[in-house]
């Protein structure tokens, strides 16, 4: 840019009209006029008069609009925080994403945990079918087991498939199966009871 384009730059910026930097100069506008648009042809004491009348230095009137050092590497630390917080942004999404994937293993071993519980149950002719669902298109059971019956299939569990036994108790220990319910809570204390009678 040149210095009169310098000059109309700051101006702009600014919000001061041709008039007002005139009577700072104390010179007709007509006369600023002139001498805004002689750009490289000023004196170096014009230049200072416009730069002292726009309240900027003169290295800045004559390098508007380039990029100064500062500004460099303010724009360099702007661009590599936007940078940083794309990475972030990225790293939160996949975040999300694997906690999401882990919720749905972690409802599917919930799902497995209470088949595995009744399906060992009714091998052994253990609870009670209740009906949960009745429409036209789909009927529903459970199968209901008072907490002696729960106990006899963990038993059962710990007898006849113990590594099973032992992968659920993990996955309740570590709190990967939720064990607020009844069914983990009594397999919970099955442990328990197991651990102390083999001490």
């Amino acid at each position: 840019m040149s210095i009169s384009d310098n000059i109309k730059a700051i101006r702009t910026q600014k919000g001061i009209a041709q008039a007002e930097i005139a009577r700072r100069l104390d010179i007709e506008p007509s006369s600023y006029h002139r001498l805004e648009n002689r750009g490289d042809k000023m004196t170096i004491e014009q230049v200072d008069s416009i730069a002292m009348a726009l309240g900027v230095s003169r290295s800045d009137l004559l390098n508007w609009g380039e990029e100064k050092g500062t500004e460099a590497v303010e724009k360099h630390s702007i661009r590599k925080l936007q940078d940083k917080i794309k990475e972030l942004t990225t790293a939160r999404d996949i975040a999300q994403d694997y906690v999401e994937d882990l919720k749905r293993k972690t409802y599917r071993l919930s799902i497995i945990f209470y088949s595995i519980i009744n399906s060992i149950g009714e091998k052994a002719e253990l609870g009670e079918k209740q009906l949960v669902e009745d429409d036209e298109l789909l009927i529903m059971y459970t199968t209901i087991f008072t907490d002696k019956e729960l106990m006899t299939i963990f038993e059962i569990m710990f007898n006849d498939h113990p590594l099973l036994y032992s992968f659920f108790k993990d996955m309740l220990q570590q709190d990967i199966i939720d064990a607020s319910g009844r069914m983990a809570k009594l397999l919970l204390m099955h442990n328990a009871q197991k651990d102390r009678s083999l001490k």
